[in-house]
């Protein structure tokens, strides 16, 4: 599920701006659960493909956006939390523990 998320922060983040950018990764542990982040330094997220995202009308080229979060959305009752940074993009989900 980090892949294609990886994948979106380098070619709609990254790629456009045309400068050096960074996509980060992190895991930590919240409880029960583990806080999955991706972040990027790249042009950022549109509020507008954010609303879209979250009323299920993503256009095409977001698909991999669409589908990540849908999944993850069926797996943990939860989907992507995605957020504009000043620079970039935040991209959040949880993952419950393994027992």
């Amino acid at each position: 599920m980090i892949q294609p998320l990886v994948e979106n922060a380098i070619q709609h983040g990254i790629q456009p701006s045309r400068q050096p950018g960074k996509v980060n990764i992190a895991v930590k542990r919240d409880g029960e659960r583990f806080k999955i982040t991706i972040q990027n330094t790249g042009i950022g997220i549109s509020q507008h493909a954010i609303d879209k995202l979250y009323n299920g009308t993503m256009e095409s080229h977001h698909i991999g956006l669409m589908n990540v979060h849908q999944r993850i959305s069926l797996l943990y009752g939860e989907g992507l939390y995605i957020k504009r940074l000043e620079q970039g993009t935040e991209v959040v989900f949880y993952v419950n523990e393994l027992k």
